[in-house]
Order: structure tokens, then C-alpha cells, then sequence
């Protein structure tokens, strides 16, 4: 697969109204990917955009994508920094900042992506058996 360098990719600046035709290719058709030049929405964005999309179709939330965002998952909003904060100060120390900030009206992307550093729930680690991995 050829890559492109970063300089040549466009990033969207609003998030447009969401497809629900396109469907992912069939293994081995990657004719698509050749004549997709649309720009490119944060992955973290996309599926969060996705994930309400699909519950606003089916009736399941009656929220704006703002008010979806600014919530959070399950309740817990994505925390994000600004890179130069968090390269700066660390993070211990940069300001958090809810994701949905940045996402003015939830539609206008007011970020690069590489302006943003997420911040993670902790994670364990468990074997097929779901007890915890605690060494290698």
C-alpha cells in the first residue's frame, strides 16, 4: 500500500451530513480507495459522529450531535489537551479540555489532529480466563 505523505492529506473543517449507502469494500477492492479524494475527519470524531448517526436513525437518542459529544460515552466525555500544553507541562499539569469544545456546534472542526492529545480511561490487562495479566 502507498503512503501519503501528511502535507497532502486535507482534513475536513465541518462534518457533513452522514452517509448511510457507503459500505465497506468487499477483501481485495481497494479500486475505492484510489478515487476517494474527500477530506478526512479525525478518526476519534468519525466514530463518535458514527455511533450517534446510527442511534439518532433508529430513534434511539432524541440529542444533537453537540449535546451527544459534550456527554460523552456512556456519560464520560473524551478528555483531551492541546499538544503544545501537554508537551509543555505534562500531564499531570495541561489543561484538560472536553473534546466537544473543539467541535464548535458539533459540526465545525476547530482542530488539527495533530493539535490534540487524548487522555485515556485506565485499561487492565486479563487472559482468556479473565484473570488479571500482571507479567510477561
Amino acid at each position: 500500500m502507498a503512503t501519503v505523505a501528511p502535507d497532502a492529506i486535507r482534513f475536513a473543517k465541518t462534518i457533513g451530513a452522514f452517509n448511510f449507502d457507503l459500505r465497506e469494500p468487499k477483501a481485495g477492492e481497494t479500486d475505492v480507495l484510489a478515487t476517494d479524494k474527500g477530506a478526512v475527519i479525525l478518526p476519534k470524531l468519525y466514530r463518535r459522529y458514527t455511533n450517534w448517526s446510527a442511534r439518532k436513525k433508529a430513534k434511539i437518542t432524541s440529542q444533537n450531535f453537540e449535546k451527544f459529544l459534550a456527554e460523552g460515552s456512556g456519560g464520560k466525555p473524551d478528555t483531551c489537551y492541546e499538544t503544545d500544553d501537554f508537551l509543555e507541562n505534562g500531564v499531570h499539569s495541561a489543561s484538560p479540555r472536553n473534546f466537544a469544545e473543539l467541535v464548535e456546534g458539533g459540526k465545525t472542526i476547530k482542530f488539527q489532529p495533530d493539535g490534540l492529545v487524548f487522555g485515556e480511561a485506565p485499561s487492565t490487562l486479563v487472559g482468556a480466563a479473565g484473570t488479571p495479566i500482571k507479567a510477561f
